[in-house]
């Protein structure tokens, strides 16, 4: 109940961005140091972090973004008194 539909729409806007420029940060970080070319063959020396779990984890960042992007311009329509009495 703390602070309004839209102010929880812009922090959760925001904390989704900070997660995407982390994520990109990490990769280059990767590929700085000379670990991307051995996560692209999927073997990192026994480590769960492989290039498929990365992007993974960038297509979710991506997908929950776009999710975000369809709740809000839906917010409108549900804000109205008449959909809430369903």
């Amino acid at each position: 109940p703390q602070g309004s539909a839209s102010q929880r729409s812009v922090i959760i806007q925001y904390q989704l961005q900070d997660k995407q420029f982390v994520h990109k940060c990490f990769l280059e970080f990767l590929r700085e140091v000379g670990l991307g070319a051995c996560l692209s063959s999927g073997s990192a020396q026994g480590s769960p972090i492989t290039a498929d779990t990365l992007r993974e984890h960038g297509e979710k960042l991506a997908s929950a973004v776009a999710l975000k992007d369809v709740h809000s311009s839906l917010e409108p329509l549900t804000s109205h008194r008449w959909v809430r009495s369903w």
